[in-house]
């Protein structure tokens, strides 16, 4: 067993450090040369000082670790399922690793068993999610709710076939309340599996999207055959006519539902493209797709099917002549979008307009949170004059008739490459075009003709006529920002006001206020995480989330290590250290950061297993920080006491007090590694390239990547 002991030199390297925190001069070098202001709290000025000496840390805004995952998780990793609650006070994990009094069976379940981690007055504890193998023995977790505290999940009672499945939300109380079916009644039926493990293919069934409080759910239905005329595997509901390889898109609305209704319809409630419908976009954008309170549903009619059949031959249309995107109400009218009416869009070109124009396929590229306004390219010449690719507004608040807003003004082609990011309430667009569509920005600089150019668009109570602004000049390595696929390294606050993203190999951060861009991360590189929003909806189901609401704090990565950039200093400063691992994510005000590493960052964490950790303001506790008795050297003796419970549900644990049985450090024999093996490659070009606390930086980052095989099954990473 691995013991957190206070050497002779520990306390040697503690006294410095409280010197350090003190102010005497060290503290500077430990956030790498940071001009520090008169507003950045010492330890001295720090409420939680204590804890801090304790552990031994130098981070910035009075911040200290709390341990936030289990000790004992039975020598396993954890996966992060959901984001990070707006409060910082709640995770969704899984792990292969049955602990915390869980009653399933991780080995037989695909993402292993699920958790919640939440905060209480007491510390961290962990609640198991699994409902009990005995009322159901298959079962699929979808998706959490936007706070967190609900979950989606496909469930298969004994008494039904191994084809069959309900959809369920287990409510906050722990109890679990029934959707509806999950399958096709053309699959249901036969013998009963009992305790099987086996469940609905996911294949052909998958969960898309949902509102805030799980109260609308979307499901994507595929028939699983080719030839359109075999009923054999087809999961499609009656009525829904498909064909092969096609994707349909279902809602549930409400609880204890016979069967979802079909999405993509028309008023004349017959489905718009027999080709298939998905949410959002087919590029896989779906950024704010499902509207939070679910009252508004954006989809695209495809034009043909995944294995290219079209869908309107000759005489005989089943579907549009382009992709096309259209919008689903809460009062069950489908609004046409990409080809808007008259009503509308008084002067849009359509196909059914006079004049016409020629059709081109519509790409949805986000919405607002609340539904209201949507945004979209497409190559065709919707409004007279607009040819190229351009970007367009769809506002169902506007006024009738001037609902569609061309954003890329200011030359007729515009040559839209993509969107970088939609604020969430719809206000701020930021786009890459190839056109020069504006004059100089605030720092001078000119768009080029033909090149990456940064534009940001933002209608709001002091531009209501809207406004077009030049931010940068890219360059064909930072296309991944506008890529057609929506996980992209860039991040927006709710309201657009600040942009951070990624580009020519560091962290940039744009104020729109102040019109400033300026690289916030160090000499050696940082990144920003992939934001992966799981149904299109990025407050709610956000991955790692690294810029706070009100855009004060950017938390990337860099060598290894988190970094903090606090945008309230003023003057020069440079990124902050706060732990190495990688970043889970921040809450909305970024008061809790939330990592992965296998540092022993409190005196709780007694191995060398990774554990998910807390930078939080004002954080720790003195007394949670302690080991529990069976990690002291004296071992445990006689029968431990019970781990302490929170609340009603009988299986939550707190983290401090558990008993574990930690796997020894991955390098406990001392023994180099070999000069030609990737971890010994790696450690030298550490010692070559960089100095001093770079190099340890460095050194560490490697040793993290190149573990021993031994460990590897415990390094798996969602990212």
């Amino acid at each position: 067993m691995v013991h957190r002991v206070f050497t002779e030199e520990r306390r040697r390297r503690h006294a410095a450090r409280r010197c350090a925190l003190l102010g005497l001069g060290l503290f500077t070098a430990w956030v790498l040369g940071a001009t520090l202001q008169a507003s950045v709290s010492m330890a001295a000025e720090c409420p939680n000082e204590a804890v801090r000496l304790q552990q031994e840390v130098a981070i910035p805004d009075c911040r200290a670790y709390e341990m936030v995952s289990p000790p004992f998780k039975e020598g396993n990793f954890i996966k992060q399922l959901g984001g990070v609650a707006d409060d910082g006070e709640r995770l969704v994990v899984a792990s292969p690793g049955a602990f915390a009094n869980t009653e399933s069976d991780p080995g037989n379940v695909l993402e292993g068993a699920v958790y919640a981690l939440h905060r209480t007055p007491a510390g961290w504890a962990t609640t198991p999610l699994d409902p009990s193998p005995a009322l159901y023995p298959a079962l699929r977790f979808e998706g959490p709710s936007a706070d967190l505290t609900a979950g989606l999940w496909a469930l298969r009672r004994p008494d039904q076939s191994a084809a069959e499945g309900d959809l369920y939300v287990r409510e906050p109380d722990s109890s679990f309340a029934r959707i509806g079916p999950a399958v096709g009644a053309a699959r249901g039926g036969g013998e009963p599996a009992g305790p099987s493990v086996e469940i609905l293919s996911s294949v052909f069934v998958a969960y898309s999207g949902a509102s805030g409080d799980l109260s609308h759910v979307l499901l994507t239905y595929s028939p699983g055959v080719e030839n359109e005329g075999s009923n054999s595997e087809r999961l499609l509901w009656p009525g829904d006519e498909g064909l092969g390889f096609t994707e349909s898109l279902y809602e549930y609305r409400g609880r204890n539902q016979t069967r979802p209704g079909l999405v993509g319809v028309g008023e004349d409630g017959k489905q718009i493209s027999v080709c298939g419908t998905v949410l959002g976009g087919p590029g896989q954008d779906m950024y704010n797709a499902v509207s939070r309170d679910g009252g508004t549903v954006y989809f695209t009619a495809l034009h043909e099917t995944l294995n290219s059949v079209p869908c309107a031959p000759a005489g005989s249309p089943k579907g549009p002549e382009a992709n096309e995107l259209y919008a689903r109400l809460a009062d069950g009218e489908t609004l046409p979008i990409s080809e808007p009416d008259a009503n509308a869009c008084a002067l849009c070109q359509t196909a059914t307009s006079t004049p016409s124009t020629a059709l081109a396929p519509a790409e949805f590229q986000g919405a607002s949170e609340n539904g209201r306004q949507v945004f979209f390219t497409t190559t065709q010449e919707l409004l007279p004059g607009h040819v190229g690719n351009n970007l367009y507004e769809y506002n169902l608040s506007g006024k009738r008739a001037e609902r569609v807003t061309p954003l890329a003004t200011g030359a007729q082609a515009p040559e839209v490459r993509g969107v970088v990011r939609v604020s969430e309430d719809g206000t701020h667009v930021y786009f890459v075009a190839g056109a020069v569509l504006t004059g100089a920005n605030a720092e001078g600089q000119t768009p080029e003709a033909a090149g990456d150019n940064l534009y940001m668009y933002e209608r709001d109570a002091a531009n209501p006529a809207g406004k077009l602004r030049f931010v940068a000049a890219l360059g064909p390595e930072d296309e991944e920002i506008w890529r057609e696929l929506d996980s992209r390294p860039a991040q927006a606050t709710p309201n657009g006001a600040m942009l951070a993203f990624d580009s020519r190999g560091g962290v940039d951060l744009y104020d729109a206020a102040t019109e400033e861009l300026k690289k916030i991360s160090p000499e050696g590189g940082g990144e920003l995480p992939r934001q992966a929003f799981t149904n299109g909806q990025p407050t709610s189901h956000t991955t790692e989330r690294a810029l706070s609401d009100d855009g004060r704090y950017v938390v990337f990565e860099s060598e290894g290590e988190i970094e903090e950039y606090d945008t309230a200093l003023t003057g020069p400063h440079k990124a902050m250290p706060l732990g190495v691992g990688n970043l889970y994510g921040i809450d909305g005000a970024g008061r809790n950061v939330f990592f992965r590493s296998a540092e022993q960052l409190t005196r709780s964490d007694t191995n060398t297993e990774f554990d998910i950790y807390d930078a939080r303001i004002g954080g720790g506790s003195l007394a949670l920080d302690e080991p529990g008795p069976c990690a002291l050297p004296t071992g445990c003796s006689g029968t431990p006491s019970a781990s302490p419970r929170f609340g009603t549900p009988a299986s939550i644990v707190a983290t401090p007090g558990d008993n574990l049985t930690p796997l020894p450090p991955a390098n406990a024999t001392g023994k180099k590694p070999a000069a030609s093996s990737p971890l010994g490659r790696a450690l030298a070009k550490c010692r070559k390239l960089h100095p001093g606390n770079r190099r340890r930086k460095c050194e560490r980052s490697a040793r993290a990547r190149f573990k021993p095989k031994g460990k590897a099954k415990h390094d798996a990473h969602h990212r």
